[in-house]
């Protein structure tokens, strides 16, 4: 299947659909962050509101402290779909140090032995009390415990994360778009085909992107009816908000910046993360650390998954290199068959739309994500040739319904 002319001819013109306005972007009018921070609205996204299980009681406090300064002050708001991932997610926060917790209580670390021929020793006898005064302490410490685990249980709803949102937040700083559904669903459409962020490099998250988008349409009416900057803080890295540099964040995305230019009539936006928002509010430097310590935590977590990727692919490459041009193409194709598929068979199709409606993610380029995930490992000509098949089947593809199903 070839590209439609129509196809065609919209895709040469994704620079207009990403910058609809080019009279401005040449414009060096921009507040920096400092010159922001006065008169600025404040958004919240979903891991900052769920970064707060992972911190201590004096931290919360300076946190309390410039939440409940911001709201008299008319400057918080949190999007509904921020509100809404987070009551998904904060349970499961709470369950994490929950099972960490009973898992010490199901150690068995030490366990004595017992060998007639050394049994009247001195120093085995000596070993024998030390080891019963050793089993009393690992007793007591299961029962100190299960007593933790058992209080934290006791919580419920009312942990000290839920107890200081329910004091503060209520109905007057929630935020939304008023698009409906299927609008969010066609302009996700348009975003994913012509890449602009955010929300078309998350297709294979649950919602396919769809979360992001609603967080960020939120913000842009917000700063269309405020008129004024917006300082969005959150803890997401990822290349559908910011530009990377040698693997990790570098500026925000442009695409990003100058939309919320144009809508909100010239003001400007910054993302921060946590821990910067304290340092704006001049916050404890305990807390400012505390929060450093965490962040650099999840850094640190994030580039051991990069890390084990990198060695699977190192593994996987070594793997297929040994294959025949046959079996590597075969390799291919059972792989695309696992993550992708024709949206004639997936999808349904709205005629006044003009195209089918990606609920599985896309739309997905065969030829892009072939390399993508094959490029450097293979060769160039086998790529083609598996593309070119899949180009004459369908130039869009969908995500795999069977996938996200069993998901």
């Amino acid at each position: 299947m070839t590209k439609d002319k129509d196809d065609i001819i919209e895709e040469a013109f994704s620079l207009e659909n990403t910058f609809p306005d080019a009279d401005n972007l040449f414009s060096n009018k921009f507040n920096t962050l400092e010159e922001a921070f006065e008169k600025a609205l404040f958004v919240l996204d979903t891991n900052v509101l769920l970064f707060p299980f992972n911190l201590g009681a004096e931290t919360l406090e300076e946190i309390k402290k410039i939440y409940t300064s911001l709201k008299c002050q008319q400057k918080l708001f949190i999007p509904k779909r921020v509100a809404r991932e987070y009551a998904k997610n904060r349970t499961a926060k709470l369950s994490e140090i929950h099972s960490n917790i009973f898992r010490l209580k199901s150690v068995e670390k030490y366990k004595n032995f017992k060998y007639p021929i050394i049994a009247e020793l001195k120093e085995k006898i000596e070993f024998d009390k030390t080891f019963d005064d050793l089993h009393n302490i690992e007793t007591i410490f299961k029962e100190k415990a299960e007593k933790l685990a058992r209080r934290i249980r006791e919580w419920r709803f009312k942990d000290p994360v839920s107890t200081l949102y329910g004091d503060i937040f209520d109905s007057s700083v929630l935020i939304d778009t008023s698009k409906k559904k299927e609008d969010i669903l066609k302009e996700l459409n348009r975003r994913k085909k012509h890449k602009i962020p955010p929300g078309y490099k998350d297709s294979g998250k649950d919602d396919f992107g769809i979360g992001d988008l609603i967080i960020w349409l939120s913000i842009l009416e917000k700063g269309e009816n405020e008129k004024k900057d917006i300082i969005f803080v959150s803890q997401d890295l990822k290349p559908d908000w910011w530009q990377q540099s040698s693997g990790s964040a570098f500026l925000p995305r442009f695409e990003l910046i100058e939309e919320y230019k144009r809508i909100s009539k010239g003001n400007n936006i910054h993302i921060i993360n946590f821990s910067k928002l304290l340092e704006l509010f001049k916050a404890k430097d305990k807390a400012i650390e505390e929060l450093r310590i965490e962040e650099e935590k999840e850094r640190a977590v994030r580039q051991l998954r990069i890390a084990a990727y990198k060695e699977a692919r190192s593994k996987f490459k070594k793997h297929i290199s040994s294959l025949t041009n046959e079996e590597q193409m075969s390799q291919i194709k059972e792989w695309f068959s696992c993550n992708f598929e024709d949206p004639v068979d997936c999808l349904p199709y709205e005629s006044k739309e003009g195209g089918y409606i990606y609920i599985w993610g896309g739309p997905y380029d065969a030829r892009e994500e072939i390399e993508g995930e094959f490029g450097g490992i293979v060769d160039d000509a086998i790529i083609d040739e598996v593309a070119s098949e899949l180009e004459e089947i369908s130039w869009e593809w969908s995500g795999n319904s069977d996938r996200h199903r069993e998901e």
